[in-house]
């Protein structure tokens, strides 16, 4: 009785806003939240471990440590939890997981007892999202965990022409896409240059990079901001710049592929730039593992080295000219 009136003062304040039927029983939401419940059992429903007449115990578990958080818009955002369903001490099997969106069912994933992960970001729309996920048994009992994520559209982008050849000062512009305060950072070689702070969206920003010494430089920009205490970050742009000193020739190689990984038999597009200060072309070698698969005449237009990585393990991939080498390690996957 006093559960009752409780929930009738919910509904009187207007707090409720939702419910849904679990397991035949009832649960009232608020703000995507469980705020009362369960209620019940309804006739011709089972009780807490299972239901149509099966033994089965189904346990699930937020283990992802948060309800409610703010995101980037287009990115991965991780959800984990940890599930069981035993009947007389054995498990029933794989389950499924329903993710619903704002109502509209996004996904059914079939997933195998134990702690599970799953990434909510491509099923995100711009602004608040009421998620549920739902995991049933293989005799359809099933639990019920709520989520709401604030997905925040934030982007950086620029149109700066990194086949340029610098021999003093670097004029860098961008824009920065996102309606909320941010710390905008601009690193070279790894390096943070320097930071600026702005609620600006929309708007192009320049800043000056001072002269470099002579060689390739990887140039690199993004945002953060933090959003009801939580840091989300934008996209990162990658550029590769070529920094030119007068009287000195030594060939320069630049090349915007990262190291990284790879799956086997892929076939990679690697582009590359060779500047030779003494020469309008030049002659290159490409090797693998320390062996010449390529010679090369090119001239100062970026260039793609098409390499398909048949063998699964480490691999050293060399652009060298004269005197200069660079390097690209890679980790090829089976």
């Amino acid at each position: 009785m006093r559960q009752s009136f409780s929930n009738m003062e919910l509904l009187l304040s207007e707090k409720v806003d939702g419910a849904f039927v679990e397991n035949g029983y009832l649960y009232l939401t608020s703000n995507n939240e469980v705020v009362a419940g369960p209620l019940g059992p309804f006739s011709g429903t089972g009780g807490s471990g299972g239901s149509g007449g099966n033994n089965a115990v189904l346990a699930v578990s937020n283990t992802s440590g948060w309800l409610s958080k703010s995101v980037a818009y287009g990115k991965e955002c991780p959800i984990q939890i940890a599930w069981s369903s035993l009947e007389d001490e054995m498990p029933t099997g794989n389950g499924v997981m329903k993710v619903t969106l704002n109502g509209i069912v996004k996904a059914m994933l079939d997933i195998p007892q134990g702690v599970v992960t799953a990434d909510l970001g491509p099923y995100l729309a711009v602004g608040g999202n009421a998620v549920r996920i739902q995991v049933s048994d293989a005799y359809e009992n099933s639990r019920t965990i709520n989520f709401n994520i604030n997905a925040i559209e934030v982007s950086m982008s620029s149109t700066f022409d990194s086949g340029t050849v610098f021999d003093g000062i670097i004029p860098f512009t961008y824009v920065p896409v996102g309606a909320i305060s941010k710390t905008v950072h601009i690193l070279l070689d790894g390096k943070e240059l320097a930071t600026a702070n702005t609620t600006s969206s929309g708007r192009q920003m320049s800043y000056t990079i001072p002269a470099q010494k002579h060689g390739a430089h990887t140039l690199e920009a993004f945002f953060d901001a933090t959003v009801n205490g939580q840091v989300i970050e934008s996209n990162h742009l990658y550029y590769e710049i070529i920094c030119v000193e007068s009287l000195n020739t030594t060939p320069i190689i630049a090349t915007g592929f990262q190291d990284g990984t790879a799956p086997q038999y892929t076939t990679l597009a690697i582009p590359f730039t060779v500047y030779d200060p003494a020469s309008l072309t030049t002659e290159v070698e490409l090797s693998v593992n320390g062996n010449v698969v390529s010679r090369q005449t090119v001239d100062r237009t970026q260039q793609v080295w098409s390499y398909r990585a048949d063998s699964a393990g480490d691999l050293a991939l060399e652009i060298s000219c004269g005197s200069a080498s660079r390097t690209i390690a890679l980790t090829v996957t089976a």
